[in-house]
């Protein structure tokens, strides 16, 4: 059976088919079938336990909202006046409550079964019933004593929020049997408690929520489907039939499901023990403040539900016994249309093994893939016969190949063994395929020791101590990874002077050229190495001298570019540290014939140095000599003198003088640690410096005394400058300098002032953008007539401030002459003299006036002595007309003598204690009568906490008198006026208010002027205009102010303002 199994094509390919085709697809179906039962049951117990978890949280959904109704109904209205009544009026509101519990139950319909109120120790007060179609109040007789029930205690017992509690608590669900036990209702208790706004127990509001109606939403159409509810103790809250449901009856009834592990959890069971023919599909419900949570359970026939699972597995079934019959065909038809061709073939391929190439093969009858096959192989037969024949030809000429490239092989093997440069090869890869002895030269790496080895390690072999880190491997490695694994060829590349350690530690210079190699499919690097370290330490040394010579260079012309004698000496230190290495330098100038420490580098911090002296030193060699002087271990030396700290570490010394015009400047001293470190090529080069130097440093010296000379004149004349700039700053007179055109240039703090202007606002600005358009063109004529032709000019003009405001100015402007005599700038000086232009007017009005009334009096005086001189019976007549122009005379004398003083700054204070309140009132009752002759209505206001004042009586009497006086005076007949004082902030406020003609805001600001008086106030009474400056001065002396608001045609009010100053 082995046997023909080995050798007949037609029994493997029936077994193949068996194996390969039927056997796969039979196990696939089965294997199919099972996965698909397992999904399809994964799949229904995620659908019921969607459906489940649905219905569940419909029913919490309603338990929440019984919970919060309970809360709702609590805080409303008429439950809140029923809470906060007194006992004896709570049954008052009883019939609001009942009307807000029958609208809530109509409004939920069969929901809530009832709706009460408990008071304080679980008696109903109020209970109405929901009893489909009715919902009616249950009468008084009726009410029930609830006090036992565990909501009312639970409820009752609660903390309330402060203690974490619910606010609402929920009672176990209840059964409530109807009538000849025929149906059983569930009901659960929502009770919450009532509190009054002071915090005191007034009762329980109880809601009856049904559950049967909530738990038969769950049920379904589906006869074969079971719903029910358990509790967590496994008895029945809802079930089909009732008697499940009649107390604790499930081990009776139903004794195979007392231990259904279904509850307290949720998921799905496939065939429990106790019922391996049913699915059951259960969740939990909790409403908020349950206690227990309960289990909603669907009990489903598995049958119904897997019947599916059952029709699938027949289909595939049927399906795979209709593909073992098309399987069982296709094998027939293969074995006759493809096993025949194929056994002709395997007679021809046995015969071409014994080189026979006579063998027929019959043509295909069709040209299907076998018959093709056949075909080919017909082709393909004559075709190895060609190439035979050609390949024999090929052979003889690859022979020769062979023998001319191992001649090559010799030549390339004998080129790269003599060659001086290093040569190398690496792989695609990386590898190092080459390394000729020159390159075991270079880099005293052996051969057997490189070949084989990744480049990259040989090259962390050749790298320098110095450059050995992690990052320069890594950054190696990047550069060798553009290269390898070789992809493509990169361009060839030369590196210069890179440099290597060797394998004993020298350092080597190299030249490297690296360049692709193609052979093939294959790509190599190649490498050419070439020893440079002799060259470059030629170059090395070209390089030095170039740069020592540079150096000298830029010394040269840095210390020559230089006049400032600090910087020729920090340049000539630093540039010399790149020619000559050294520990410490030191430049020692001439002072006064003593040499003195005045540049170093390298010394100790706090550079303590002072002046050597003259004594057998090293630098009496330079100074005497004038030449280089090299000490090759100063510690060995007798002459050599430890003047710092830090010499005794110095070995070397090498000393050069500075002349200059055979003039011995200082010296330059270079120290090294080293013994013996200076030599005479330093020497050369230290001197050749040193005479640049040298001219540098008398430059420098010159520079330094004409710098001292100019410093020293810049502060005299910045002095002066300083002192101008002071006088122009502060000097109370406005001044403005202008070019010739009279373009504005400068001005000072003065004139910005005067006229609102900066100097940034009227610098380039013509002067004469300050005319008002009030003074005459002629004038302005006559004034350039005069600067121009060089001479001062000096006049009053009228000028516009920024604000548009006026002003007189006595102005004086003189021309600035050149060197040459020609004008350059003007200058000119002015000053506000409005006020004395207006004070001369002053003096002029009030001459006239005093002449006025003094001449009044007098002409009176004269008149009634010519009338007594004649009719001497008139005397007591004439006596009163005559003391009233004498006290006149008087007054207008005293006013006069009391400016005198205001000008000489007198102080009128005779400092006393005034009872200030009684003063007024006193002045105040003495002005009631020409108050009364004017029917001018005139009152007080004064407190008598008001504290003395100091001051002068007679001064402050004088204020006081005057300012009420003028109220009377410029009030009509019929108006009003107000004294007031006041005590505010430490002092005291006194104020005069009157319904007068008032002033006008032009004139306000100009009523405390001398001798001013307003146009209406002249036109009212006579005066000199004295009487409020007095006042002003008065008050100002006492330290305090005085302050006016008025309104024309309104009246005024006038402010004084005391200091207090406590007494003692």
């Amino acid at each position: 059976m082995l046997k023909l199994f080995r050798e007949n094509l037609r029994v493997r390919l029936w077994v193949a088919f068996i194996v390969v085709l039927i056997m796969p697809t039979i196990l696939l179906t089965f294997n199919h079938i099972r996965e698909f039962s397992a999904a399809l049951r994964e799949e229904v117990r995620l659908k019921q336990s969607r459906i489940l978890e649905a219905e569940a949280a419909e029913i919490e959904t309603t338990l929440n909202e019984a919970n919060a109704d309970v809360l709702f109904l609590s805080q409303s209205v008429e439950i809140r006046r029923y809470a906060n009544a007194l006992p004896e009026n709570r049954l008052d509101y009883i019939p609001d409550a009942k009307t807000l519990f029958r609208l809530f139950l109509l409004q939920y319909g069969d929901r809530y079964k009832s709706a009460c109120l408990l008071d304080a120790i679980g008696r109903e007060t109020l209970c109405v019933n929901n009893e489909d179609p009715h919902i009616y109040s249950v009468p008084d007789e009726e009410l029930l004593d609830r006090s036992d029930s565990s909501y009312f205690r639970g409820t009752t017992m609660q903390g309330g929020i402060s203690t974490g509690q619910p606010l609402v608590f929920v009672s176990e669900a209840e059964r409530h049997i109807h009538s000849g036990n025929v149906s059983i209702e569930l009901v659960s208790h929502y009770a919450t408690r009532l509190l009054s706004d002071s915090g005191r127990l007034v009762g329980v509001l109880v809601l009856d929520l049904r559950l049967t109606p909530l738990f038969q939403q769950a049920v379904t159409q589906d006869a074969s489907e079971t719903v029910y509810v358990v509790d967590a103790e496994g008895n029945y809250l809802y079930h089909s039939n009732p008697a499940y449901v009649m107390e604790d009856t499930i081990p009776e009834v139903n004794p195979e499901q007392a231990d259904l592990p279904v509850t307290g959890t949720s998921g799905v069971l496939f065939g429990p023990a106790h019922a391996p023919d049913d699915l059951f599909s259960f969740h939990q419900v909790k409403g908020l403040g349950q206690q227990e949570a309960w289990t909603l359970i669907h009990r489903q026939s598995l049958d119904v539900v897997m019947r599916p699972i059952n029709k699938a597995w027949q289909i595939s079934v049927a399906i795979t016994a209709v593909l073992m019959v098309l399987a069982s065909l296709f094998a027939l038809w293969v074995t006759s249309r493809v096993t025949r061709p194929i056994y002709h073939l395997t007679r021809s391929v046995t015969a071409l093994q014994t080189d026979v190439w006579t063998v027929d093969i019959a043509p295909p009858r069709n040209l299907d893939e076998v018959g093709r096959l056949t075909l080919a192989f017909i082709q393909m037969r004559h075709k190895i016969q060609e190439l035979i024949a050609s390949l024999e030809e090929r052979i003889q000429h690859l022979e020769a190949t062979e023998s001319a490239l191992a001649t090559s092989e010799q030549k390339y093997r004998s080129f790269v063994e003599q060659a001086f440069e290093g040569i190398r090869l690496v792989d695609q890869h990386g590898i190092i395929q080459e390394w000729n002895p020159s390159s075991e030269r270079i880099t005293g790496i052996a051969a057997d020791e490189a070949i084989g080895k990744p480049l990259a390690e040989i090259q962390k072999r050749l790298m320098p101590d110095e450059m050995r880190s992690l990052e320069v491997f890594a950054q190696m490695e990047e550069e060798l990874s553009k290269y390898f694994p070789a992809k493509e060829p990169k361009p060839p590349r030369y590196i210069s002077s890179r440099r290597i350690q060797r394998a004993d530690g020298t350092i080597r210079y190299i030249d490297n050229v690296i360049f692709p190699i193609v052979a093939g499919k294959q790509i190599y690097y190649g490498g050419i190495v070439r020893d440079i370290t002799a060259q470059k330490e030629d170059q090395d040394r070209l390089e030095q001298h170039i740069r020592k010579l540079e150096a000298m260079q830029r010394i040269a012309v840095a210390v020559g570019g230089s006049i400032k004698l600090d910087e020729v000496l920090d340049i000539l230190l630093d540039q010399l540290a790149n020619l000559i290495p050294y520990t410490r330098a030191t430049i020692m100038l001439m002072e006064a014939g003593r040499l003195k420490f005045t540049k170093w580098r390298g010394l100790l911090e706090d550079g303590s140095w002072r002046a050597i002296e003259t004594l057998i030193s090293p630098q009496e060699y330079l100074i005497n000599q004038g030449r280089p002087v090299i000490i090759n271990d100063v510690q060995t030396n007798d002459d050599w003198k430890i003047y710092t700290p830090g010499d005794e570490l110095i070995h070397s010394w090498l000393g050069i003088p500075l002349i200059h015009r055979d003039v011995l400047l200082g010296v330059l001293n270079l120290d090294h640690h080293d013994i013996g470190f200076f030599t005479e090529d330093y020497a050369q080069l230290a001197y050749a410096v040193a005479q640049q130097a040298g001219i540098a440093i008398a430059n420098a010296q010159l520079f330094e005394n004409l710098e001292e000379l100019v410093r020293t004149r810049t502060q005299e004349l910045a002095v002066e400058k300083e002192r101008s700039d002071i006088i122009l700053h502060y000097i109370a007179d406005a001044i403005v300098f202008t070019d010739d055109k009279g373009y504005i240039l400068y001005v000072n703090p003065a004139w910005e002032k005067l006229n609102g202007y900066t100097l940034d606002e009227v610098r380039g600005r013509r002067s004469n953008l300050i005319q008002s358009g009030e003074t005459p063109l002629a004038v302005y004529q006559a004034m350039w007539n005069t600067i121009t032709s060089g001479k001062t000019w000096k006049g009053d003009l009228k000028n516009r401030r920024k604000d548009g405001s006026l002003y007189v100015a006595e102005l004086v402007i003189v021309p600035v002459h050149s060197a040459e005599g020609n004008i350059q700038h003007y200058v000119g000086v002015q000053r506000d003299v409005t006020a004395l232009r207006e004070l001369d007017a002053l003096k002029e009005r009030f001459v006239a006036d005093a002449a006025h009334d003094l001449g009044n009096p007098v002409a009176v005086l004269n008149t009634s002595l010519y009338m007594l001189r004649h009719a001497p019976a008139q005397l007591e007549q004439r006596l009163p007309i005559l003391e009233y122009q004498v006290k006149r005379l008087d007054a207008l004398v005293k006013d006069l003598l009391t400016i005198s003083q205001l000008d000489r700054e007198v102080d009128l204070v005779d400092a006393s204690y005034v009872p200030f309140v009684q003063l007024v009132g006193q002045i105040v009752q003495g002005q009631q009568l020409l108050a009364a002759q004017k029917q001018i209505q005139l009152t007080a206001d004064l407190p008598e906490t008001i504290p003395p004042l100091m001051g002068d009586v007679q001064a402050i009497e004088r204020v006081i008198v005057n300012l009420v006086a003028n109220a009377l005076s410029y009030t009509p007949d019929g108006g009003q006026v107000h004294v007031q004082v006041n005590r505010q902030q430490g002092e005291i406020i006194f104020a005069v208010k009157d319904t007068g003609i008032g002033i006008s805001p032009t004139e306000l600001t100009r009523i405390f002027d001398r001798f001013y008086r307003t146009p209406s106030a002249r036109r009212k009474t006579a005066g000199t205009g004295l009487g409020l400056p007095i006042v002003k001065k008065i008050v100002e002396l006492h330290g305090g102010r005085i302050e006016v608001e008025s309104q024309e045609d309104k009246g005024s009010e006038f402010r004084v303002y005391f200091p207090i100053k406590i007494k003692g």
